[in-house]
């Protein structure tokens, strides 16, 4: 899309000029030429409110909500109740945890890493890891990378 510079004259007539088009206040811009065949745009950004989050996490039937799936990350809200059990088990994928609520300690393969709002706590691909001695209840807000990190192109003439 063309940017519209608007200019109003002292007699307050206002036209626009466009790519060398003159056109008069009122009168529809000229339309952009359609390619034959357009292909949609992809995605390149959405947003997500916290609280409608947290309604849909406290109606779901699990304790993990996903929202966003890409092929080089996914979100999710990871719920667990005061005293709950952690159930899972290592991902391929690396993964971050932005703790939003409550107080707890992540075990993450020998190591015991408190957790409490604001926390922030990487966890690497395979690791055996799990939430135990959950006081409060728990709100935690997951990234995943991609199971694989995408590959660069390989230069031309090379296989």
């Amino acid at each position: 899309m063309r940017a519209w510079k608007w200019i109003a004259t002292t007699s307050l007539i206002c036209t626009a000029l466009a790519g060398g088009t003159l056109v008069a206040a009122g009168e529809p811009p000229p339309q952009e030429e359609q390619a034959e065949e357009s292909e949609p745009r992809p995605q390149v950004w959405q947003a997500f409110d916290w609280q409608e989050l947290m309604a849909d996490s406290e109606q779901a039937q699990s304790p993990w909500l996903p929202f966003l799936r890409r092929p080089t990350l996914s979100m999710g809200v990871y719920r667990l109740q005061a005293g709950g059990r952690d159930g899972q088990s290592p991902h391929a994928q690396d993964e971050v945890y932005y703790i939003a609520e409550g107080k707890a300690v992540l075990q993450v393969e020998d190591d015991q890493v408190p957790v409490e709002p604001g926390s922030v706590v990487y966890v690497r691909a395979g690791a055996e890891h799990r939430f135990h001695s959950i006081e409060e209840e728990l709100v935690v807000l997951v990234f995943f990378s991609a199971a694989k990190p995408p590959q660069a192109p390989k230069p031309r003439g090379t296989q």
